[in-house]
């Protein structure tokens, strides 16, 4: 290409003699060697006046389309937002010195790689250059490969385009110089990173969210095409027409994602300005149209001027005649139908009309004409539909007026074609419809807080309905006018403006003043020039989680409280069970008056001792007692009686109880003390008075449902109820009325293990409780007690009431606290049994097996240091498997273990030992077959 710029000349006048001096054209030529290389030639305001055929070739075009083309209509533009497109004046200043690559556009809009040589020679003392082009073709690769690599990266990095590489699964390998200028950022800065990571995305939401599909949809083969927003490193904004093409290699399989972003805003920003020109002219014309109908004859008269305006509608406009025949068809219907001018004037109107919708064209002309009503605005007829040339059926509106001329009647019809806008709105409406699917609270308000949208998922969740709440303030209608919530809101709107975004967690209410908590996401809209517009909201109804986890942190904590409690019950009866056996023993040897008195009060506070450690493990495991088909309206109606006579007068006892309330598996004993417990706290919660009812109902909870608490299972149940219209219970409290020892009530009133022994034995019938109450307002409380399908019968262990004497017979006890073997020894040699003791397990085996043909019982506790009592038995079981054993233990579940019984153990004693309860243990453990 040849470049030539003559200075102090006319274009105009140089033009013709230079194209023509076939002399000075080979002057210029003959600078270079080449003549078969694209040369070009222009004046000194790059315009081009010459254009050999190897340009030609190169470019797509003609010498004769060319001619008076500027330079940089060959040059493609770059695409970085605000970076000024390359000047050819620029170009030439480089070549002096060098040869320069660069980008050139192909008449298809592919671009060249070419490479710019400029020489510069004086021809009839004018000053010209010459600039000769080459395409870059990459040199034959050499052994380590370096020239098709750098000729690859030269090619990747003097793209305009943002250009990329990505592995299948999104990661960054590789973006050339335009796309990492434009952030700001080096290579290093982001290479390995999630493409979506990456600054270029840092601002879109909308379009990280598309481009993870489409690096889904990519790396299944598909090549994927949207538009996204980039932010600049600095402070530009820009629109990119974004793709992603997948790459395979020779087997067929993708191994790359090649992502490339291409500046279309200043196309969007014509486009914008395009449609704002478009709707000013809209109503322009609307409003000139009126004027012009109106002065139709005098508009005749000046017949150029009233086609200038209607040649340069925007609408198509078509006036028909008495007789629906065309007389004017404007260039914007040649445009919309598809048909030129002389093709329509005397034709009918209906041949642009379907076939259903000429017989009612007709008609309305025939009324419009007798009553005179025109429409003058767009939509006053409705929408209609036009039939092109092609035969395609297409939406329009229109706006139709009629006037009087020289004794003839005319109508003209402005028309809009607005299949865009029905494509826009069927957008609309399905993008709508997706938000109405989503469950969680979708709202739109402006910066002000005044809702613009609202979708289905915020009326299920708040109980309005959207007609009720578009353009009402958000903050009023769910914090109720409290002024602290509305406050904090608005320091969220505030944060949500600074940052972009807010996320937390709020108490909500909702149109029946229910309280809820939601999960609440605040993302900042802002508008096309980047200035805030609006917020998006997400709120999620998370209160059904909340009280869950609330629950789910009660049983842990209840749990690991019960795991101490547990262990000190254990220690407690280590201590009392050599107190309990000492003083049976010296009751059955001191028999006055006097001894018996003291040892009867110290054997008192033992046994009151016991009970406490006993209500300790209910709380801690549960006791098994006896387990029976147990009706709990019996219980329940007993009960009644007893509150009947002992409760004050001004509490009024209700019951509530199903017809044929199912039967339960359980302790009839302690499943009264559950409920007898309850009443207790009901009627110390009404100190004044009030109503306590007792309510028996079967219930189903379906698994589909979320559960009540976190150890309810899907089931039949029955569900005992106890409602109080008391003081009820502040929200503090409520999370801890079931720990032990905790209470509210004054000193001596009450020792806090009602509560705890209540949810211990539930918990030991696998049941669940569940409490609602509010400061006020009362309380209720529900146990939920598995329903039995059929009956069971309780396991009756008949003892006798004097225990036997001994024989003689060698029994080994094995306890790790001394005050109980030694305890145990005097017990057992005073009721005529021999006794062998040992304080560990290990000792206990090493016993066994030395006299194990004399040891006709062992009695032993599971809890010791060395070898604990399950290990002991195992071992025992191994050295004689028919030996009788008896295990002592504090434990609650004992007789549940699962290790013990594969073991065979049928015995248990608990603690603390009462030597009555030893004696019938051994007795029916020795004579046990």
């Amino acid at each position: 290409m040849v470049i030539c710029s003559m200075k102090k000349s006319d274009p105009h006048s140089a033009a013709i003699p230079l194209l023509n001096n076939a002399e000075a054209l080979k002057t210029i030529l003959s600078t270079f060697n080449a003549p078969h290389e694209a040369v070009l030639i222009a004046d000194e305001h790059e315009r081009i006046l010459h254009f050999n055929p190897a340009a030609e070739k190169m470019f797509g075009l003609t010498a004769t389309q060319t001619l008076g083309l500027k330079l940089n209509q060959l040059i493609a533009p770059q695409t970085n937002g605000k970076r000024a497109k390359t000047k050819v004046s620029g170009l030439l200043e480089l070549a002096r010195a060098q040869s320069v690559p660069f980008l050139g556009r192909h008449s298809t809009g592919k671009h060249l790689l070419l490479e710019a040589f400029l020489k510069q020679t004086e021809t009839e003392g004018k000053t010209m250059y010459a600039l000769m082009l080459r395409r870059l073709i990459a040199p034959a690769k050499t052994a380590d490969g370096n020239s098709t690599v750098e000729m690859r990266a030269t090619i990747f990095n003097a793209a305009y385009e943002f250009l990329g590489l990505l592995q299948p699964d999104g990661a960054l390998l590789d973006a050339n110089s335009a796309a990492l200028d434009f952030v700001g950022v080096t290579l290093a800065d982001v290479k390995g990173r999630p493409f979506g990571e990456t600054p270029w995305w840092a601002h879109d939401e909308v379009g990280r969210a598309q481009l993870q599909a489409g690096i889904a949809a990519a790396a299944r083969g598909e090549f994927v095409r949207f538009e996204a927003r980039h932010h600049g490193a600095l402070g530009d904004e820009i629109t990119v027409d974004f793709s992603l093409k997948p790459v395979r290699d020779r087997h067929g399989a993708i191994i790359l994602l090649v992502p490339e972003g291409r500046d279309i805003t200043e196309r969007k920003q014509h486009e914008a300005a395009l449609q704002h020109a478009y709707d000013e002219l809209e109503r322009k014309v609307q409003e000139r149209t009126a004027a012009l109908l109106q002065a139709q004859i005098a508009l005749q008269a000046n017949e150029a001027r009233f086609a200038c305006i209607i040649n340069s509608a925007m609408d198509a406009i078509i006036s028909v005649d008495e007789h629906q025949k065309i007389v004017l068809f404007n260039p914007a219907a040649e445009k919309m139908f598809g048909y030129q001018n002389g093709e329509m004037i005397g034709q009918p109107l209906e041949r642009l009309l379907p076939a259903g919708l000429s017989a009612a064209h007709a008609e309305h002309i025939r009324r419009f004409s007798k009553t005179g009503e025109t429409a003058r605005a767009m939509e006053a007829l409705g929408a209609v539909s036009g039939v092109r040339q092609t035969g395609e059926e297409f939406p329009i509106e229109a706006a139709i007026s009629q006037m009087e001329t020289g004794g003839r009647k005319l109508y003209t019809v402005i028309l809009r074609d607005i299949t865009h806008r029905r494509e826009a709105e069927k957008q609309l409406r399905e993008q709508a419809a997706l938000l109405n699917q989503a469950r969680e609270a979708i709202i739109s308000s402006d910066l002000k807080g005044h809702i613009q949208f609202w979708n289905h998922g915020a009326e299920q969740v708040y109980g309005w309905m959207a007609e009720e709440v578009i353009g009402r303030n958000l903050r009023d209608l769910v914090h109720r006018n409290q002024p602290p919530a509305i406050s904090a809101e608005s320091e969220r709107a505030k944060a949500a403006l600074a940052t972009g975004e807010w996320h937390g967690e709020l108490r909500h209410f909702t149109k029946t003043a229910r309280e809820i908590t939601v999960d609440c996401h605040i993302s900042l809209v802002r508008d096309d020039k980047g200035q805030p517009a609006s917020f998006l909201i997400i709120n999620s109804d998370i209160t059904e989680q909340k009280q869950l986890e609330a629950q789910l942190l009660r049983a842990q904590r209840m749990e690991s409280i019960g795991t101490l409690a547990g262990g000190i019950a254990h220690d407690l009866n280590n201590i009392l069970s050599p107190l309990s056996m000492g003083l049976q023993m010296m009751q059955m040897k001191y028999t006055d008056e006097y001894a018996q008195k003291m040892l009867g009060m110290m054997s008192a506070n033992v046994q009151r001792g016991a009970e406490m450690v006993k209500q300790i493990l209910q709380f801690a495991r549960g006791i098994s007692g006896e387990r029976i088909s147990v009706q709990l309206k019996h219980i329940a109606k007993d009960l009644l009686k007893l509150l009947a006579e002992t409760f004050p007068k001004s509490i009024t006892l209700k019951q509530k109880f199903a017809e044929n309330p199912a039967l339960v598996l359980g302790d009839a004993t302690q499943l009264h003390q559950v409920l007898l417990n309850l009443c207790i706290n009901a009627r110390d919660a009404m100190p004044n008075g009030g109503t306590l009812t007792i309510g028996l109902e079967n219930i189903y909870l379906n698994p589909t449902y979320p559960p009540l608490a976190p150890d309810a299972k899907p089931g039949p149940y029955v569900v005992l109820s106890i409602t109080d219209t008391g003081e009820g219970i502040t929200p503090e409290n409520l999370a801890r009325i079931f720990d032990p020892f905790f209470t509210t009530k004054d000193a001596g009133k009450g020792t806090g293990l009602g509560l705890s022994t209540v949810f211990g034995i539930v918990r030991a019938h696998d049941g669940f409780i569940t409490v609602a109450s509010e400061p006020g307002r009362g309380a209720q409380f529900k146990v939920y007690l598995p329903a039995l399908a059929t009956p069971s019968v309780p396991l009756n262990v008949n003892r006798q009431h004097t225990p036997p004497a001994g024989q003689g017979e060698l029994i080994l006890v094995v306890d790790d606290e001394s005050a109980i073997r030694e305890m145990s020894r005097a017990a057992l040699e005073a009721w005529g049994y021999r006794v062998l003791t040992a304080e560990n397990g290990a000792a206990a085996v090493a016993l066994y097996a030395q006299r194990q043909d004399e040891v006709q019982l062992v009695i032993t506790d599971l809890q010791m240091p060395k070898l604990g009592g399950t290990t002991l038995i195992s071992l025992l079981r191994q050295i004689n498997p028919q030996s009788r054993i008896i295990c002592c233990t504090g434990s609650a579940d004992a007789e549940q273990n699962d290790e013990l019984a594969r073991l065979g153990i049928r015995h248990f004693l608990p603690k603390p030992l009462n030597v009555e309860a030893l004696l019938h243990a051994i007795a029916q453990a020795l004579h046990d077959t």
